[in-house]
């Protein structure tokens, strides 16, 4: 999934105000745990601090890119 993440992040289609940040869930379990992590990979879409959406497994680009844009400018 990292290419497809990097890939978002390089095309900055999304704007500047997206950022993809990643955390390895072995090394950070507490956090995992405390954000609600039960599977790998699994992506959370935050906004103003709160999560609004989460996916789990691997995603095609296009899934990902439109789940992120419901959240945009709203």
């Amino acid at each position: 999934m990292d290419p497809i993440l990097k890939s978002l992040s390089a095309e900055n289609e999304l704007g500047k105000d997206v950022k993809f940040v990643s955390m390895n869930v072995d090394k950070d379990p507490l956090i995992a745990n405390e954000i609600g992590v039960q599977g790998i990979p699994t992506f959370l879409i935050m906004k103003d601090g709160k999560m609004v959406s989460g996916m789990v497994g691997a995603k095609p680009k296009k899934l990902f890119k439109e789940e992120i844009e419901k959240y945009l400018n709203k």
